[in-house]
């Protein structure tokens, strides 16, 4: 059980400790308006792979 404050309200669910965060707000929170980002690494790392 993992507790968390999010927008001023105390929640607890029920995941693993280390399951990423956006996972929690999206899937167990219903928070859909929090996304995915692509960082400047994220980008370096695909031109490596996708030349």
């Amino acid at each position: 059980m993992v507790t968390l404050q999010v927008n001023g309200k105390k929640m607890q669910v029920d995941v693993h400790p280390e399951t990423p965060l956006l996972w929690v707000l999206r899937e167990h929170l219903d928070l859909m308006g929090t996304k995915y980002g692509i960082t400047h690494s994220n980008l370096i790392n695909l031109r490596r792979i996708c030349p």
